[in-house]
């Protein structure tokens, strides 16, 4: 995958507002035309309820891994573990991920948390911290056409500062 050539664009860049509704509906969409796994967390210290729980079995055909661990993108805990499973991105688990209305709504005890969305090289895409209200791309994996693009949806869209476009 070639590097993207615009040094003036950080290697991150931060949500000024959440993604909801048709706008977090098409950022997964085009998630799938870039990214083949995402992860999410699961926390047994922060509860479960019935949402939570038939999401769990509605992903379980598209595991890739589950790993107890204390880090994942964006949080590090220190009390306690967490399973961060890694799920195949296709239409089919987009429809999944579609249950949440908004990109911070990934948070117990309703929903699993933390969504995170990986190129198909590995590397992170796309990182969020529900409970902190934290959003973000990473940009330094994305060749230079698709990095237009998905920035200027973002911009279009209120979701990120027009000092990147």
């Amino acid at each position: 995958m070639a590097k993207r050539k615009s040094p003036n664009i950080p290697k991150e860049i931060d949500f000024t507002d959440e993604p909801r509704n048709n706008i977090y509906e098409k950022l997964i969409e085009y998630a799938v035309s870039q990214c083949d796994k995402f992860s999410l967390v699961w926390r047994e210290d922060l509860g479960h309820k019935k949402e939570e729980n038939e999401i769990a079995k509605k992903l379980e055909p598209y595991a890739i891994s589950n790993i107890i661990t204390t880090k994942w993108p964006g949080t590090e805990i220190f009390s306690g573990t967490a399973n961060l499973s890694t799920y195949k991105l296709n239409p089919e688990t987009a429809k999944i991920l579609k249950i949440a209305k908004s990109l911070y709504q990934w948070e117990a005890p309703d929903f699993p948390e933390d969504l995170a969305l990986y190129l198909k090289n590995g590397e992170l895409w796309l990182g969020s911290v529900a409970h902190e209200q934290m959003g973000w791309l990473c940009t330094e994996n994305i060749p230079e056409p698709q990095l237009k693009d998905i920035l200027s949806f973002l911009y279009g869209n209120g979701i990120i500062n027009k000092q990147y476009i």
